[in-house]
């Protein structure tokens, strides 16, 4: 069932050319920012409660 909703994102997807890359650019981008802030968010509540 996954693997049809990926195919069904994919067929969504613009042509191949630099309006896809720009999609999956900005997909790939989201998806760091995110991991970066779910990190720095971990680092601080270490910090402000771990030291107790």
């Amino acid at each position: 069932m996954r693997l049809l909703r990926r195919l069904d994102i994919a067929a969504q997807l613009p042509p191949p050319g630099p309006a896809r890359a720009a999609v999956i650019g900005s997909l790939v981008l989201g998806a760091i920012a995110a991991t970066a802030l779910t990190t720095l968010i971990a680092i601080f509540l270490v910090t402000a409660f771990g030291s107790r």
